[in-house]
């Protein structure tokens, strides 16, 4: 946009700086250093080719969005069209052409990099004694973008422009009476740009009023009075043209370049001080400068309403154009330099197109799929596809099943766990004979261990060999399920049926259906339609002691989670190990974890460290957002008089907004539970609604919400608050909400996103953080074991780290209360002793984004005494272009522990120097926030706080009596079932006499009355047993018979998980957290465990 020769000098600096960066610093060969640039040679809108070393110029057809190569060059080698052909094909390759193995060359400032690396393919290709054979094309590439950032990390382009701006910008007079022209026609102007605040202001300077730079305050800020707002320093388009950014927005003091938080542009107080120490310098002009944000902020400083209404000029098709344009809807203008020379090229050649297009014309003249059951062997074939696309119900049968089950029942004996404990010693200060018993004691230990160990591994072994002598047993490794079974019980693949069939029998069947099925074993995961499980469910031919045990067995195996038989883990540190865990605070496994492999431990905050007290803090957050509703939001001033029932929602629930219906579901997302505000809906009501099978793929955003966090309990149980209220007095709805959401339905998705948006407020206005600022006491727990938690995983030689999505100023002053007790009464009374305890401190993290190496949040390292924040270079404090060195010192930098905000866990990474993701473990209590993202995405190890499951743990271990009891009335239910199917089979299929058939169908009648009485009580025990739990909700890691979706969760993405983070002090930091064994349906009948 600063025209031709700013482009080509600057471009031909990036050239120069690049090969220098390459030969100096990455080992390339001196001779590059001799090479020159062709400035001329490179065009926009070409791809590189990376794996090949080619360079492509691509037609897209806008009609069907194909893509044909039409010009490659392998370097600066042309290719034939043969070539072409093989290569990439004569027709079209659909969506292709993109990262990672693609670069798209659409900014001028990409021509040196890409004529840059067409030379590297050439050199490569004529000398490649001199290019290591690691070093691929591919890799070449990946050099030349590094030495292109290097370029722009170390600032030498910069500082150069700075110092003579006159030799690489283009004057251009007519820029300042352009935008006096747009300003005086009544319309509001803005700056919008990738570079710093001290980079911008150097080259406005110069284009507003001709000044060079000699010195860090030879520019003065005038340029300034020509914009409304100016928006600075990796604004990262294009994704600040996302509304849904959640990219911080701060504001720049001119004169230092360090940034303020701010709330959508408003500076924000530190917490613990009413109102901001720093204003920025620039706030009583009419422009304001920024760093940062998104689209929103912009359009909120601006008051612009709609977004046609803005027109955006700019170079970069993609960064610039493209997005704003197809996200927003901006009006658009494109500045192509290269078009000046296109145009007149054009005129001068328009014969020669007319006879172009003449001959160019003369060549062109030429019912449901829920009632489906599907059986199959093949577990992708038929079962996963026909399950995943179709939804039918499927059955797969497995052959060898039959093998493996008769074995089961043999070894059930030899497998019979057994626990064992293992103890690390450590040394404190303690004098020589005590010391060399422990020594002798700790040596004893070890080879106690490995004679246990040896021992189990080769039972495990003989175990292992019984089914196969190779691959062992067909649905396990180890003790974990294989990935063959875990096909079978896959989230996106269930419900399964497991059977094996091996034949039918021609016999007659007698009334007890003992000869009806010679072996066929069905074991369902979840319910069956209409005719189901019940019909097919036969009995097993089995001898019918092995059948009595079997039901045995059944009780014997829930009571494996009991204490019976099973010893308790002892606390590590305790003399001689013998004081045993509390089952409340435990820690549960359902990965294995070895804690010598891990080399960083990190924290969450927000109920991870600091446990909030739910009966205060949801209260205050409760009672906020009402008040939000009612005084901004215009709802009715009857809200005030509300209470809140913290103790009534419950994680896990998913709100359908639409409808307003609060729901619970299993692992298979069935919805076993759903309330309409705070009225239960019958069994119809949900099968109309939500159906009798899966719904695939369903329950996710925008229209429904989960409810996942404890801060989501207040803004649920509001929701059903309102839903009730509205049903109740719909004419004391808002009406602007009846006026904007006029479907009766869409009101309720209204009601919820007001109530997120009073939820936001209370957030934005700081209210919250202020009332627990000054009493955190009365909202959070203390805790006087975090301390000594984090000394001793520091002693153990860990680092240990922080990552909160709270800003500093309320982090500091909850870790102050947790690590030392402080209460606030002023800024200044909290100190910052704590950081001590700490590497790496990441305040304003905005996870889960933060977990995505690829997200480009910025990185700022946080002054601790004022809140400021200063850019950095991944850590590096940048010095102001014009000065050398930063003016700004830190004043935690010589202590152990930095602070910083935002950036992504690749910044993390390079603080702590961690190599592998495996190698850390965090703690958190958000299933989404903290866990999911942070294993699916990176491969972190995960530990759950799970407060809740305190009191789970413990009415589970109070109820195991009538727990056996429900299963032993479900056994005799289906047992009922069986017999009354069979019977029902014989009188419509066999030929009986009518004395026979009478007495069958008396016989019937009974079974059918007792099956109906077993039914009730069961169902009415299986009520008070939910109750137990919780009077609405039941349990929390179960629905029904089924593990829960929030259970289901804690089991795929988290280690580890338990009650408090305090309860890792428990464990030995050096200690292996092995799993319990995996379980299919088929052995879980088979395997009692005493």
């Amino acid at each position: 946009m600063l025209k031709f020769r700013f482009v080509f000098l600057r471009v031909l600096g990036h050239y120069e700086g690049t090969v220098r960066k390459l030969a100096y610093d990455l080992g390339y060969p001196s001779e590059l250093l001799e090479w020159t640039f062709d400035w001329n040679y490179m065009v926009r809108g070409l791809v590189l080719d990376k794996k090949r070393g080619n360079i492509l110029k691509v037609d897209e057809n806008l009609m069907d969005r194909h893509k044909y190569v039409k010009v490659a060059y392998h370097g600066f080698r042309e290719l034939s069209k043969d070539d072409k052909v093989d290569i990439y094909g004569n027709s079209l390759i659909q969506d292709s052409f993109d990262e990672p193995d693609y670069a798209l060359i659409d900014t001028l400032f990409s021509l040196a990099e890409a004529y840059m690396f067409a030379q590297l393919v050439d050199f490569k290709d004529n000398n490649p004694e001199k290019i290591p054979n690691k070093v691929d094309y591919a890799r070449m590439y990946k050099d030349v973008r590094a030495a292109v950032d290097l370029c722009h990390h170390d600032g030498t382009l910069k500082h150069m422009v700075a110092k003579e701006p006159n030799r690489y910008i283009n004057e251009d007079t007519t820029i300042v009476p352009l935008i006096k022209m747009i300003r005086d026609s009544g319309r509001s102007t803005f700056l919008v740009t990738n570079s710093l605040w001290d980079y911008t202001h150097i080259v406005m300077n110069f284009l507003c009023g001709g000044r060079t730079v000699h010195g860090p305050h030879s520019c003065n800020f005038d340029c300034v009075q020509y914009f409304d707002v100016v928006i600075t320093g990796r604004s990262a388009k294009a994704g600040f043209f996302h509304e849904e950014s959640r990219a911080n927005l701060f504001e720049v003091e001119p004169q230092s370049g360090m940034l303020i938080n701010t709330d959508n542009g408003t500076p924000m107080p530190q917490v613990g001080d009413s109102s901001p120490i720093f204003l920025p310098k620039s706030k009583d002009k009419s422009c304001r400068v920024f760093q940062g944000g998104n689209v929103g902020h912009l359009h909120s400083l601006l008051s612009i309403e709609s977004s046609s209404q803005v027109l955006y000029v700019g170079d970069h098709i993609y960064g610039d154009i493209l997005c704003s344009k197809k996200v927003l809807g901006w009006r658009t203008m494109f500045v192509v330099p290269e078009l000046e020379k296109e145009v007149e090229l054009l005129w001068e050649l328009r014969d020669m197109r007319k006879k172009l297009i003449l001959m160019t014309h003369s060549l062109l003249s030429i019912e449901s799929s829920s009632q489906v059951l599907y059986v199959g062997d093949h577990i992708y074939g038929d079962i996963l596809r026909s399950k995943k696309i179709l939804s039918w119900r499927t059955m797969l049968v497995v052959p060898e099943l039959e093998k493996e089950v008769e074995l089961l029942w043999e070894l059930r004996d030899k497998r019979k766990p057994f626990s064992q404990n293992l103890f690390n010693i450590r040394f404190d200060d303690t004098n020589e004979n005590d010391k060399q018993e422990m020594l002798s004691a700790f040596n004893d230990l070890e080879a106690k261990r490995d004679q246990i160990r040896l021992s189990h591994q080769q039972a495990q072994r003989e175990n292992y060999q019984k089914f196969h002598k190779v691959w062992g047993q067909l649905m396990k490794t180890g003790y974990q399920s294989s990935r063959f079974a875990n096909e079978l019980r896959d989230d996106s693949s269930t419900p399964l049926l497991l059977c094996v069939v091996e034949k039918f029998c021609s016999e007659p069947l007698d009334r007890e259906g003992r000869k009806r099925v010679i072996r066929l074993f069905i074991f369902s995961r979840a319910s069956m339609f209409s005719f189901g499980a019940s019909q097919l469910c036969f009995k097993s031919s089995m001898e019918e002691q092995r059948a009595s045990a079997l039901s045995e067995g059944v009780v014997q195996f829930h009571s494996v989670g009991s204490m019976d038989g099973c010893e308790a883990p002892h606390k590590w540190s305790s003399p001689g190990g013998g004081k045993k865990i509390d089952l409340k605070k435990q820690i549960f496994c359902n990965r294995s974890l070895n804690m010598r492999n891990i080399i960083a431990v990190g924290f969450d905050m927000d109920y991870t460290l600091a446990q909030y007290k739910s009966e205060t803090f949801e209260s205050l957050a409760y009672e906020g957002t009402v008040r939000k509703l009612v005084y901004d939001l215009g709802y009715p001033s009857e809200l005030l008089e509300w209470t809140f029932d913290w103790n009534y929602m419950v994680r896990g629930l998913v709100l359908d907004k639409k409808r307003g219906n609060i729901l619970k579901m299993d692992r298979h997302k069935y919805v076993k539970v759903a309330y309409h505000g705070f009225r239960e809906l019958s069994k119809d009501d949900k099968v109309d609604i939500y159906g009798s099978s899966l719904i695939q793929d369903s329950f996710d955003e925008p229209d429904y919400a989960l409810i996942d966090t404890l801060f989501s309990l207040a803004e649920a149980y509001l929701f059903a608050q309102l839903v009730d209220f509205k049903d109740n007095n719909p004419e004391k709805i808002p009406k602007d909400v009846e006026q904007v959401y006029s479907p009766f339905l869409l009101l309720y998705a209204r009601m919820y996103k007001d109530v997120r948006a009073a939820v936001d407020l209370c957030h934005r206005d700081g209210t919250l953080k202020q009332m627990v600022a000054k009493e955190p006491n009365r909202y959070i727990n203390e805790d006087t074991t975090i301390v000594p938690l984090i000394k001793m995983i520091r002693d153990s030689g860990r680092s240990t780290f922080l990552v909160t999505n709270s800003l500093w100023d309320y982090t500091n002053i909850v870790m102050n209360f947790l690590c030392g007790g402080r209460t606030v009464h002023g800024p200044h009374t909290c100190n910052f002793d704590w950081l001590q305890y700490f590497d790496v401190v990441i305040t304003g993290s905005a996870k889960p984004g933060f977990f995505h190496e690829e997200s480009r949040a910025n990185l700022f390292e946080v002054e601790p005494q004022s809140g400021m924040l200063i850019n950095t270079d991944n850590g590096t404090p940048m010095p102001q272009v014009g000065d050398p060195s930063p003016k700004i010192l830190l004043k935690s930098k010589d202590k152990g522990c930095r602070v910083f905000q935002g950036g992504n866990v690749g910044h993390l990474h390079s603080l702590l120097s961690i190599e592998s993701s495996s190698q850390v473990l965090y703690v958190g209590d958000h299933i989404y926030g903290d866990i999911l993202r942070s294993k699916k995405v990176l491969g972190w190890r995960t530990m759950l706080v799970v407060p809740e499951l305190e009191k789970e743990v413990e009415l589970l271990w109070e109820l195991r009596d009538m727990r056996k009891k429900l299963i032993l009335m479900r056994n005799e239910r289906d047992s009922v079932e069986d017999k009354i199917h069979h019977l029902n089979w014989s009188l419509k299929f066999e030929d009986v006499n009518e004395n026979d058939k009478q007495e069958m169908l008396s016989a019937l009648k009974d079974l059918e009355s007792k099956r109906d009485q077993v039914r009730l009580s069961h169902q009415q025990a299986q009520r008070e047993n939910h109750q137990k739990f919780h009077k609405v909700w039941g349990q929390l890691m179960k629905t029904g018979y089924q593990s829960s979706r929030f259970a289901n969760q804690v089991e795929r993405f988290a280690c580890l998980y338990t009650s408090q983070v305090c309860n890792l002090r428990l464990y030995s930091p050096d200690k292996y957290y092995r799993p319990s064994e995996d379980f299919m349906s088929h052995e879980f009948h088979l395997l009692p465990l005493e």
